[in-house]
């Protein structure tokens, strides 16, 4: 687990971590890994650190730096990424938490509009 020496080399442990992890079609994980490898590349270029040395404020940059100039529909694919990627990780739930109960968490709906999050299926990653 040492730190990543380019973004290509971060992108790789990023589409390896779920492409070990999710379950479903080969063209979904095969999709899903991608947009891993995306988000992992675009966080090692503003602070050179691979998807293992993440800390919270990583997450919360690529978020609404990174993601803001997306539509809401593919905002929300990002954020469903990166919530896999940090179970994939295990990272605390805690951390999840926080990305959700966030003021103007645009990513977290469709529509865009804020509200309270109905209580949804649980994740399927171990």
């Amino acid at each position: 687990m040492s730190v990543p020496g380019n973004a290509a080399q971060a992108g790789a442990i990023g589409f390896d971590l779920l492409h070990r992890s999710l379950p479903g079609k080969k063209t979904n994980v095969a999709s899903r890994c991608q947009m891993a490898a995306i988000i992992s590349k675009a966080i090692w270029n503003h602070f050179q650190v691979g998807p293992y040395q993440w800390q919270l404020k990583h997450c919360l940059w690529y978020l609404d730096v990174c993601s803001s100039a997306l539509s809401n529909s593919r905002r929300f694919q990002h954020w469903l990424t990166l919530r896999e990627l940090l179970y994939a990780l295990k990272k605390s739930d805690a951390w999840v938490k926080v990305l959700q109960e966030r003021k103007n968490a645009t990513y977290l709906r469709l529509t865009g509009k804020a509200g309270k999050l109905k209580v949804g299926r649980p994740p399927n990653l171990p």
